[in-house]
């Protein structure tokens, strides 16, 4: 469910929450709470750059938090975002995703 759309002076946000009551197992949803069968997503996109929070309500500290940015290059570069050496050194970097390996929610 989409929760908000904005449009501001760059980019675009967006709020939503994923049900997945549906995709869980009925042995597993009447043992998990309400707050776990939720994930939330704000995401703000300004191309070429985007980023995407993902948290759910039942693990507090959980936060996926995802900073992208689209260029022309097939992925060669080490530093795209100009981060220091020290910076660069705590980041993982990936540049080979197969959708198709991503289970759709």
């Amino acid at each position: 469910a989409v929760v908000s759309t904005q449009s501001g002076h760059y980019g675009r946000d967006t709020k939503k929450i994923y049900h997945i009551a549906g995709h869980v197992p009925p042995y597993i949803k009447g043992v998990i709470p309400k707050t776990a069968r939720s994930l939330h997503e704000e995401a703000w996109n300004a191309y070429p750059y985007s980023r995407t929070k993902f948290s759910c309500e039942f693990v507090p500290k959980f936060l996926l938090d995802i900073e992208s940015k689209y260029v022309d290059d097939c992925g060669t570069q080490d530093n795209i975002f100009d981060l220091s050496p020290e910076e660069l050194a705590k980041k993982e970097k990936s540049t080979d995703c197969d959708s198709a390996l991503i289970p759709l929610l």
